[in-house]
Formats: structure tokens, C-alpha cells, sequence
């Protein structure tokens, strides 16, 4: 079952909020966290010109972390890339009816949030690489969307 309109963006909104409010509110988090950790689950920045990053993992345990710290790789073994160059292909801009858009985009998120379904699809917010600004996008996780089943890992983590 989608959400469709008011209902998907509030359902939005609130995850948001609640990734946002890790950054700000201290939670009770793992001791002495040993070794990367991957943002599987959830990744959004405070701010574009903010270090902070809240990362979600595959056990949804948010940690606190410096986005300069965050590598774009399918695993710990390939910290070549920094965050920076990380991106998402083919993604769908979602128009002002909540609808995905035809033509396709390379973006570098802002947060991003999976939706575990049939359609294995992500919500993106982000802009194209250089650009300002966050828009909404849905970019499709496939073998043949390889690039889009990458996730940050933060090897530096607050607790």
C-alpha cells in the first residue's frame, strides 16, 4: 500500500524530525562503538554547510557522525570515495502532485530514507552535483540501478 499526497509527505516529515532530533536531543546510544558504521537505513545531513549527520544502520540505531568522515562504498574495504562524490543515478524528481517525474537525474542526497517493498525504491532529497537546494527524488534500487544499492559508511561515530 503507497501513500499518496498529504499523507506521504507528513509520513516524510516526521521521519525527518526524528532523524533531526538525534542531532540535537542526546539518546541513549552503544558504548564504545568499535569499526564503521553503515548507513543503511537512514542518512540525513543538519545542513549543507554542517559537518553533523545522523546514520541510521541495517539494526536502525542512529549514531552521530562527521560527514567528512562518511565514504561512498558498498563496503569497508573501498574508502576510496568521500561522501562528496557520492550520488545516486537515474533518480525521478517528484512533481508538485507527488508524482515521479519521466526524465532522470544523477543526484547527491542530502538525506535519504529505503523503502523495503516490492518497487525497492529510495526517497531522496538532494539536488544534482553542484547544485543548491533539496528536491524530492525517487531513485530505484535493481541490479541493473547497481550504483544505487551503495551506503555510507561514517568510520568516525560520536556516542
Amino acid at each position: 500500500m503507497f501513500l499518496r499526497g498529504a499523507g506521504f509527505v507528513i509520513l516524510l516529515r516526521i521521519m525527518l524530525i526524528l532523524l533531526m532530533i538525534h542531532l540535537i536531543i542526546p539518546s541513549a546510544r552503544p558504548a564504545n562503538v568499535v569499526g564503521p558504521q553503515q548507513c543503511t537505513n537512514g542518512f540525513a545531513l543538519a545542513s549543507y554547510h554542517s559537518d553533523a549527520v545522523s546514520c541510521k544502520t541495517s539494526q536502525n540505531v542512529i549514531y552521530d557522525c562527521k560527514v567528512s568522515q562518511c565514504f561512498a562504498t558498498s563496503d569497508t574495504s573501498q574508502h576510496a570515495k568521500p561522501y562528496s562524490e557520492f550520488v545516486f543515478e537515474k533518480c525521478h524528481r517528484i512533481d508538485a502532485s507527488d508524482h515521479p517525474t519521466k526524465s532522470t537525474s544523477t543526484i547527491h542526497p542530502a538525506e535519504f530514507y529505503p523503502t523495503y517493498n516490492e518497487k525497492n525504491w529510495l526517497e531522496i532529497h538532494g539536488s544534482p552535483p553542484l547544485q543548491p537546494g533539496r528536491r524530492r527524488y525517487q531513485c530505484y534500487t535493481s541490479e541493473a540501478q547497481k550504483l544505487n544499492t551503495n551506503r555510507p559508511w561514517d568510520t568516525i561515530i560520536y556516542i
